[in-house]
């Protein structure tokens, strides 16, 4: 126990001769860890079950459950299976063995898939929720999902993440706009205060790290604070601007839930013999308006049709074309689409491509139908951060989620556990 008082301080559309981008850059782009390696794999989503728009985090020796669903375009099943990886706070993978943290199978076939229903596209929808009677979980931590076609279970299909938590420790959290004069309507500020309880913390300092996450958001995370004020079990933390974050803006959305009629933010839509394609309202950069609500969900996305019933099946594959209006290139980075419906990664799945022609970014992608937010990131050339406030711009009002985690580092157990979470939002 702490005693004393201490005070510290793909699918591939474009094909435009006129198109120009940076894509012989290598990028280091900091990574929200979903990865997909195989192109026919589509539409991962991971939540608590029963709770689509969730992120999935787990509370250890709970009912809860987590559900995880993607599809194959492929007209015939296959056969996949997954594991579970844990990992430490910076999702490296752990130095612990297998049986340390999961009893059960190692790798576990995925046996409930159903093929799509009267699409133009066929494919096949699988799903799969964990812990279950094949697969239970012994310790709480960051945990790496890894899916895996059976004929080759060296490589993953894909991979995402999930947290499972047990709440050991109290977390009191307070969102705010910042306290600094001179961000306070940029800026939002997350005031925290913890209580170890009966945590056996030898050094907060080196023990116990916080992440807190925006929206889910792994790239932009911010695990660097440190408690100013240790008194017994209870740890505060600074307000010196190492707790802000950038408030950002309202996600931008559309909807492709009908082929019948033009939905929100749809210029218009047709079908090719093959696929329906849906044209979107040309955009614009939000740098320099004001803040405007719309009630958005934060980036996510939910798979939805107007035939009223199964969406999963009998949703269509559709083609999505995206425009941002832009003078001229930028010269020294690139622009990527940003948000779940492309994983929250920026790479080549997601980078936009300049149309001299049209004077404008442009991107198609092949999404499954449904409501979707998205927004449009900028990353240096030299940076390489993820800046959505860029092209979006930033306002302290803006309504965004924020996810606490707090691990520790027990060396008895070798290895960093999740002990505790809060969630809050501005």
């Amino acid at each position: 126990m702490l005693s004393g008082i201490v005070s510290i301080k793909s699918f591939a559309f474009d094909g435009n001769d006129s198109i120009m981008n940076n894509t012989n850059i290598k990028h280091e782009i900091p990574s929200n860890g979903t990865k997909i390696y195989a192109s026919n794999i589509k539409t991962i989503k991971a939540c608590i079950k029963g709770m689509p728009m969730s992120l999935p985090i787990l509370t250890i020796n709970s009912e809860q459950t987590i559900d995880v669903s993607f599809d194959e375009l492929s007209a015939e099943s296959h056969n996949f299976s997954y594991k579970l990886l844990l990992c430490n706070a910076d999702w490296k993978p752990s130095k612990l063995m297998t049986m340390e943290y999961l009893k059960g199978f190692e790798i576990v076939p995925i046996t409930n898939w159903k093929p799509s229903q009267n699409t133009s596209i066929d494919y096949v929808h699988y799903n799969f929720s964990f812990p279950n009677e094949d697969l239970t979980i012994l310790k709480s931590g960051n945990y790496l999902i890894q899916v895996f076609n059976d004929s080759n279970t060296t490589k993953p299909v894909f991979e995402t993440r999930t947290v499972v938590i047990d709440n050991l420790v109290t977390i009191k959290a307070k969102v705010q706009r910042s306290s600094f004069v001179e961000y306070s309507e940029l800026q939002q500020e997350v005031n925290l205060n913890l209580n170890l309880n009966n945590l056996p913390v030898r050094d907060p300092y080196q023990d116990i790290k916080v992440v807190i996450c925006q929206n889910g958001r792994w790239d932009n995370a911010n695990s660097e604070m440190q408690p100013t004020f240790v008194n017994n079990n209870e740890l505060s933390y600074p307000r010196d601007g190492s707790n802000c974050f950038d408030g950002g803006n309202e996600f931008r959305r559309f909807n492709t839930k009908s082929y019948k009629y033009v939905t929100e933010h749809v210029k218009n839509f047709s079908f090719n013999g093959r696929n329906y394609i849906y044209n979107l309202l040309p955009d614009e950069p939000r740098r320099y308006k004001e803040y405007e609500k719309n009630g958005d969900m934060n980036g996510n996305f939910l798979v939805l049709n107007d035939l009223g019933q199964d969406d999963e099946l009998t949703s269509e594959y559709v083609e999505v074309n995206f425009f941002l209006k832009y003078d001229a290139p930028e010269p020294t980075g690139n622009i990527y689409l940003f948000g779940a419906l492309t994983n929250w990664e920026a790479n080549d799945n997601s980078i936009m491509k300049y149309d001299s022609l049209k004077q404008g970014y442009t991107k198609t992608l092949l999404l499954k139908q449904g409501m979707y937010d998205y927004q449009y990131a900028y990353v240096d050339n030299s940076k390489k951060n993820i800046d959505c406030s860029y092209e979006e711009n930033t306002h302290q009002e803006t309504e965004n989620s924020y996810y606490i985690f707090v691990y520790f580092k027990d060396f008895n157990n070798n290895g960093e556990t999740v002990v505790g979470y809060f969630y809050t939002t501005r």
